[in-house]
């Protein structure tokens, strides 16, 4: 018995969605679909400089458009929130 297939698909917002990665993201998709897996969007905010909540938010909402996005999405976009803030000083960790 195989393991189900669990894809992502992780863009940098720096800019809006383009053609290129709204092909991988739908393939990314289909495959996992069709192996009765998942799909996982994770937004990679490893450019602070140039990443932007406006970016983010239109590439959620394009891949919720074109029906490529799940809930599970989102937790990873608290994550990111969340080293943002501990990056700029405003949030401290206890070790």
């Amino acid at each position: 018995m195989s393991l189900p297939v669990i894809t992502r698909f992780a863009p940098s917002p720096t800019g809006s969605l383009h053609l290129g990665n709204a092909r991988t993201a739908f393939f990314s998709h289909l495959w996992a679909r069709k192996s009765g897996g998942r799909f996982i969007l994770r937004i990679e905010d490893t450019d602070v400089e140039r990443s932007s909540a406006r970016f983010r938010d239109e590439l959620m909402v394009d891949l919720g458009w074109l029906g490529l996005w799940e809930m599970l999405g989102f937790l990873a976009v608290i994550v990111v929130a969340l080293v943002y803030v501990w990056r700029k000083g405003a949030l401290e960790w206890e070790t």
